[in-house]
């Protein structure tokens, strides 16, 4: 049984769109880029933004560091940083950095290989709202 409390808006069911917001990875990411170390994404969704810190109105960043394996998937992942440092967005993180997927990485012979990398993703929560327009007839 769900106990948080319900959030709710005229026009907006506020609880159901935050509920599957999703933070926005490092400014300039788009899908389909090469990181840093070659690695091309496969599947690389954020984590969900924390629902006690949409509550509570808390922004932040985790700086994140992974090592993909020769089939490219994430193998091993730290936190580098994160701020606030009271492990609020960490778990979040570390769950969805475990799920990427790569494009399995390989050496200038073309042979598999492990690489690291890192990656900044930001908690902001005015990416979490929507913008809403008047409805008609609406003041």
């Amino acid at each position: 049984m769900d106990t948080r409390p319900s959030v709710a808006a005229p026009h907006w069911d506020i609880a159901g769109l935050l509920s599957g917001y999703r933070p926005r990875l490092e400014p300039g990411w788009r899908g389909g880029d090469m990181l840093a170390g070659g690695l091309i994404p496969k599947a690389m969704l954020p984590p969900r933004y924390p629902y006690r810190a949409l509550l509570k109105g808390i922004e932040g960043e985790v700086v994140v560091g992974f090592e993909v394996g020769e089939q490219g998937e994430v193998v091993r992942v730290w936190v580098v940083s994160a701020s606030p440092d009271n492990d609020i967005f960490v778990d979040a993180t570390l769950n969805a950095v475990s799920k990427w997927r790569f494009r399995p990485p390989r050496d200038a012979q073309g042979h598999p290989i492990s690489v690291q990398g890192q990656q900044t993703i930001g908690f902001v929560l005015r990416d979490a709202l929507p913008t809403a327009e008047p409805v008609a007839g609406t003041p």
